[in-house]
């Protein structure tokens, strides 16, 4: 008994550390508020009526590209509000070992970095702690069991090698929704990622024990992407919920509640970070809106993943073609 209590003491702990780290995160990416002018935001958000015109569950502006950087498997650029959040997402693709607790399964490894240059005033001694939370939070996405990457069939054989999915996630700017944005850029990316074919060699025994890969790229495969969530972030501010807040709604929020949503509005996790309490009709209201919204963003996002591919389809020898979208 005594060792439970320690247990769910230090749970507790944990989750405290993790709420005042997130709202000091927040912090070092944003300028400072005024009395007045955080009277003036919570006022509007109360009336309906946001800073930038929007409504309370309106979204940004967002444009969307692929293949923008050519030398990985994989690559989108996501752009939130004409630029002022910039998430850029790569996906490179090895041969590597695989782990001893998962002898049949590829391996996900998520880098996020954070440029000193995204916000007007940022202590660059917590980039690092923002980038070590939104990695956490990126790769709970795509390991997600029964809704991230299959990793079984990332194994190419079992206990000796396997595909090493690296991902790799640099925030240019940031300025409100940057998990949203690297979530969505991360969906685009790996769904622009392609596998070698991979030919395997028997040995003595007959069993497979080593692999050839084709050098041809009209052979490689896309890369099995699932039912791959994105993640949609509510803030409350003053009693209301707040989707796709900006960086200045942010600092006004008593908390905010991340929604990771399937493309078709299934809810496969939710996160809360802040201090503010937040009600049971709040929780249930974020999860019903992240549903409605997300088979509009998915539909956007999966258009503009089919266009691609019947690009590249249609040309299978010739290097993927940069394609663009706007949402």
């Amino acid at each position: 008994c005594h060792r439970h209590r320690r247990r769910r003491c230090c749970h507790r702990r944990r989750r405290r550390w993790c709420s005042r780290r997130s709202a000091m995160l927040a912090e070092a990416l944003q300028a400072s508020l005024s009395t007045a002018e955080r009277s003036y935001i919570v006022t509007g958000c109360g009336e309906n009526l946001r800073e930038d015109g929007r409504s309370r569950s309106q979204l940004r502006p967002m444009t969307v590209e692929n293949e923008v950087l050519p030398r990985c498997n994989g690559s989108a650029r996501v752009q939130v509000g004409y630029g002022s959040t910039d998430v850029l997402v790569g996906v490179k693709l090895e041969v590597g070992a695989p782990s001893a607790a998962t002898p049949g399964e590829g391996r996900i490894e998520v880098g996020v970095e954070v440029s000193p240059a995204c916000g007007p005033r940022v202590d660059e001694r917590r980039l690092g702690d923002l980038g070590e939370l939104l990695s956490q939070r990126l790769a709970g996405l795509v390991a997600s069991r029964g809704g991230g990457l299959p990793a079984r069939e990332l194994c190419i054989i079992p206990g000796k090698y396997c595909w090493v999915v690296g991902v790799d996630v640099v925030v240019l700017a940031a300025d409100g929704g940057v998990l949203d944005a690297a979530s969505m850029g991360l969906y685009v990316a790996l769904s622009s990622s392609r596998v070698p074919r991979v030919d395997l060699v028997a040995g003595r025994d007959g069993k497979p024990d080593e692999f050839e890969l084709s050098p041809d790229y009209g052979e490689a495969q896309r890369l099995p992407v699932g039912d791959l969530p994105v993640v949609l972030s509510f803030c409350q501010v003053g009693g209301a919920l707040l989707l796709d807040a900006t960086a200045r709604e942010e600092r006004c929020a008593d908390c905010m509640l991340s929604v990771a949503v399937d493309a078709r509005g299934g809810v496969r996790g939710v996160s809360k970070t802040g201090g503010g309490k937040l009600a049971g009709e709040s929780l249930a209201a974020a999860a019903e809106a992240a549903a409605e919204v997300s088979r509009e963003v998915f539909g956007h996002l999966q258009e503009h993943v089919r266009r691609m591919q019947e690009a590249d389809d249609a040309h299978p020898d010739a290097a993927p073609e940069r394609a663009g979208m706007l949402l």
